[in-house]
């Protein structure tokens, strides 16, 4: 039979036990502690960091790549359409070649001064 000092001092032993487990496992919640254990850093793995975005754009990017392909088919589309549509010549604007309809741009004034009216 055991005495009771022996078995006061197994169940604080005991209870110190749990209390340790308990405070490694809500290590993970309270970050101010010093001792960190496998839970945290698999929390931060998940939470903080690079590691969240890398995550994140890992669950996005094929809602992304889907979105993208419905933008890209619309502009091949209108690319297709555009490229089979017909041109009536006779309602396009005539252009006139002159001096004052159609001045050079100030560009080809600055980079070919032979085209500019003080030359």
């Amino acid at each position: 039979m055991k005495s009771a000092e022996a078995f006061e001092k197994e169940s604080i032993d005991d209870y110190s036990k749990k209390t340790y487990v308990k405070a490694k496992l809500t290590c993970v919640m309270d970050c101010s502690q010093a001792k960190r254990n496998i839970l945290h850093y698999f929390a931060m793995f998940f939470w903080g960091g690079w590691t969240f975005y890398y995550f994140a754009f890992m669950f996005i990017w094929p809602f992304l790549l889907y979105y993208a392909q419905g933008v890209f088919t619309c502009i091949v589309a209108l690319g297709i359409i555009s490229a089979f549509a017909p041109i009536d010549v006779k309602k396009q604007p005539k252009v006139n070649y002159t001096p004052l309809s159609n001045p050079p741009h100030i560009t080809t004034l600055m980079y070919y001064p032979i085209y500019s009216p003080r030359s």
